[in-house]
């Protein structure tokens, strides 16, 4: 719409608007008009401003994104530098929900709505919501959106970490049924080489997934976790050394592997994980208990916290926090302060 003005009607005693609006048919402008039904020149003056509000807001609704459309540009952008699909898991709840609004549409009640709908526990809904957080970052970085049309973001408090691990006992036997899973079979499966690395190791699902044979070095006994295709993130990897325990299984994998990749491929082993856990005494264990499990037993064998972030590529701070407790010296100078 260009320049909206005033005029009398050719047809009568009342003002009309007269505009120009771009021609469907071609690349010209046609002119139209709008009548304001008065004579009056002040009231008809309030009508144009009306109409030239009402069409600003039309314009900026058309031109502002959607946040399906900004969360569509967000994962193309994360997925390009290397994050996992498994790390935006809360952004298809948020665009389920909010996909078709824009960002200034969202109001507080809104939010409220999303809650009852998820009907989840308050540590996933900070997921999700935390989700929209990033993906209207994401927007607001990228100019697609500014920051006045951003709604405020209230995160439900985030809940105690949960304390799931395997004692010493439990973890054998839970790997001694990874080792089954490869019985009578030509070749270690890809679940009983993850639950190994897992164990003794501790490192995050994604890593092990994307581990590369060229970063196993089987005569120095060490796995460097990191990938120089993928930016250093909070989420560390480090090289970490091959336990004892470990070496004979990555020499076996290692003599019949089929490709660069540890587990054959990079593909998410969440499926065969899940279908495996639940047909064990442990179906609450999950890839990251493993991780849980080994920083604890590690904890409880008396191994500094400083070694324990060194393999979990966490802050002692992190480490001390999660999993100090199992220490045995947790504390132990604070009680003995006489001493």
């Amino acid at each position: 719409m260009l320049n909206p003005t005033l005029a009398k009607s050719r047809y009568g005693k009342n003002y009309e608007i007269r505009y120009s609006e771009k021609d469907g048919s071609g690349p010209g402008y046609r002119t139209k008009t709008l009548t304001t039904r008065t004579a009056n020149l002040n009231e008809a003056k309030l009508v144009l401003a009306e109409f030239i509000k009402q069409e600003q807001a039309i314009a900026k609704a058309l031109a502002d994104p959607t946040i399906a459309d900004i969360a569509a540009q967000y994962k193309s952008s994360a997925l390009a530098r290397g994050v996992s699909a498994g790390q935006m898991f809360g952004v298809q709840h948020i665009v389920r929900f909010f996909g078709h609004m824009t960002p200034r549409e969202i109001a507080p009640d809104d939010f409220l709505k999303f809650r009852v709908l998820r009907n989840v526990a308050d540590g996933t809904l900070r997921r999700d919501l935390g989700a929209l957080r990033t993906i209207l970052n994401f927007g607001f970085k990228n100019r697609l959106v500014s920051a006045g049309d951003t709604p405020h973001i209230e995160l439900p408090p985030s809940g105690p970490p949960r304390d799931l691990w395997l004692n010493e006992q439990q973890e054998n036997e839970f790997l001694a049924l990874a080792g089954k899973h490869s019985s009578g079979k030509p070749r270690l499966t890809r679940l009983t080489r993850f639950v190994a690395i897992a164990l003794d190791t501790g490192a995050r699902k994604s890593a092990i997934q994307g581990l590369t044979w060229d970063r196993v070095c089987l005569s120095e006994k060490l796995i460097d976790f990191r990938d120089p295709k993928l930016k250093t993130s909070k989420k560390r990897r480090v090289p970490v050394p091959i336990s004892d325990r470990l070496l004979p299984m990555l020499q076996k994998a290692y003599a019949e592997r089929r490709g660069s990749f540890v587990l054959d491929d990079p593909g998410d082993i969440r499926k065969t994980f899940d279908t495996f856990r639940h047909r064990t005494p442990y179906p609450w264990v999950t890839p990251h208990v493993l991780r849980h499990t080994a920083a604890t037993l590690m904890l409880r064998a008396g191994v500094s916290v400083w070694d324990v972030a060194g393999v979990l590529g966490d802050t002692v701070e992190t480490v001390t926090k999660v999993y100090g407790h199992h220490s045995p010296d947790y504390l132990k100078n604070a009680v003995n302060r006489r001493v």
